[in-house]
């Protein structure tokens, strides 16, 4: 693995600052999955301002800047996404204790978001030769129910040339090699209802619910070697007052594997439960929100690339990249053949909490993380 050469180096050192103020005022924009309008607008602004020709903002509320792509007989894509796991439709309360920055979301993708358009200032301004196409992508929809939307419309449009896809996420020393897959489900049991001493004795949707979910945890998970699976209860809401018998319930439940095999085998003894609880229910509903496949890759072209990344924190000092198996952008280009691997960058802790912390003594090695994955196309 090549050392990043001084241009780079001194690009880095020249926009330190500018850098950090991008990343503490964009992680104030709100941005929960599948309502990530105000960020894309600003990520869009932002990267005309530097210069960048051709970006686009597309209808799954992508950000891209395609590098000599027009023409070029291959693309590689390094991404990061802008979603976040809150909810929050107003500005993120974000708060600085010396080093360390506090905000929702903070390390879990916005500073990595930002590494993407500072690879893109520097493209634009200096504009290298590469031996590639490059697309810079900041996509939509990777946390919880936003399904992967951006990454599925990033593949579609651009599918065909893809040689290989980066993502930027997770913490310095740790790679994520290959796809965890699930599907996630909204369980609805609705009943008559009533008064819950007038009515005694109808059916309780809150209960026939729980009786459902309560079977779904007795399934037997597959415990093939080398593979792991899983299964949770995420949410449950229903019911109207303590002395209303309740009219409906639902609850998001879903499975998770890093195999194929086990996905089906999951997906069988789920219908066999609700098949059966169909029986003892007036009305039961079941609707798929969100389905990510596992890895289709060859192994061989997906080692090499995980190798790299490797390699890449090797350069800074992780000897031992830790190899992960996660759920993220990666999961629909290797679930299409394509090698894709997440690479870990800053320092952080707390992700998916609103106490998610960035260490801001970490963020200059990170851009030299993220400037090595794109050295990797430069000639």
């Amino acid at each position: 693995m090549k050392a990043l050469p001084e241009e780079i180096l001194q690009f880095i050192k020249e926009n330190y600052d500018a850098y950090l103020d991008l990343t503490l005022t964009m992680a104030k924009i709100p941005a929960p999955s599948n309502h990530e309008e105000k960020r894309a607008a600003f990520c869009k602004e932002v990267l005309e301002g530097y210069g960048c020709r051709g970006v686009v903002l597309d209808q799954a509320l992508n950000v891209y800047y395609p590098y000599c792509c027009e023409n070029a007989g291959e693309i590689h894509v390094i991404s990061a996404h802008t979603d976040v796991v809150f909810e929050d439709t107003g500005e993120l309360p974000l708060r600085c204790e010396g080093d360390l920055v506090y905000c929702p979301g903070i390390g879990d993708d916005t500073a990595n978001a930002t590494l993407v358009m500072m690879l893109a200032k520097y493209l634009a301004e200096k504009q290298p030769k590469t031996r590639c196409g490059i697309l810079l992508s900041l996509v939509s929809g990777e946390e919880g129910l936003g399904n992967l939307k951006g990454v599925r419309k990033l593949m579609e449009t651009y599918g065909k040339k893809v040689k290989s896809f980066v993502s930027f996420d997770t913490t310095f020393g740790g790679v994520v090699s290959d796809a965890v897959g699930s599907t996630r489900y909204s369980i609805t049991v609705r009943e008559q209802g009533g008064h819950s001493y007038g009515d005694f004795g109808r059916k309780n949707a809150i209960v026939g619910l729980c009786r459902i979910l309560d079977e779904l945890t007795k399934i037997q998970l597959p415990l093939k070697a080398g593979t792991k699976t899983t299964y949770n209860v995420g949410k449950i809401s229903g019911g109207i007052s303590v002395n209303t018998i309740a009219p409906e319930a639902t609850a998001l439940y879903e499975y998770r594997s890093d195999c194929r095999e086990s996905l089906s085998y999951m997906r069988e003894e789920f219908e066999k439960v609700i098949a059966a609880a169909k029986e003892n229910c007036t009305e039961l509903k079941v609707e798929i929100v969100g389905e990510r496949p596992c890895s289709a890759v060859e192994a061989g072209l997906q080692a090499k690339l995980v190798a790299d990344m490797k390699a890449i924190h090797a350069l800074y000092g992780e000897k031992e990249a830790e190899e992960r198996h996660s759920s993220t952008d990666c999961n629909i280009p290797l679930s299409l053949g394509i090698p894709a691997a997440t690479i870990g960058t800053h320092v952080a802790s707390g992700a998916h909490t609103r106490g998610e912390m960035l260490d801001l003594r970490g963020c200059e090695r990170a851009l030299q993380v993220a400037f090595s994955v794109l050295n990797l196309h430069l000639n």
